[in-house]
């Protein structure tokens, strides 16, 4: 189902959850979590929810815009059940700062 991330005052991405078989999934974050942790980084507390990420809200959005987006994703129907099956997952950085986003490929499975 879609959904968002951050209070409705505080949308920051749009996001449509996965489901079926995410153990593959959840085991390579599980692997992420331990380097992050090797690197001395504290461990995220947050329990994984495997999603897709449709949109970003820019930093420059006002709240109005915000909780108007988180309303009218709330209200959406949720997809039916379409299966997909991936080939490949991609692991990759997001490096967001003044200018364009890049993005760089950090591993794939």
């Amino acid at each position: 189902a879609p959904g968002t991330f951050g209070s409705a005052a505080r949308t920051s991405v749009v996001w449509l959850g996965l489901g079926g078989d995410v153990d593959a999934l959840r085991a390579l974050a599980g692997r992420v979590e331990t380097a992050v942790e090797a690197a001395g980084l504290p461990p995220e507390r947050r329990e994984l929810r495997p999603h897709v990420t449709l949109a970003r809200v820019r930093q420059r959005a006002s709240t109005a815009q915000r909780r108007a987006l988180a309303a009218a994703v709330g209200a959406l129907d949720a997809p039916g059940p379409h299966p997909y099956r991936a080939v490949e997952v991609v692991l990759v950085r997001s490096h967001l700062g003044a200018g364009q986003p890049r993005y760089e490929v950090l591993g794939r499975y």
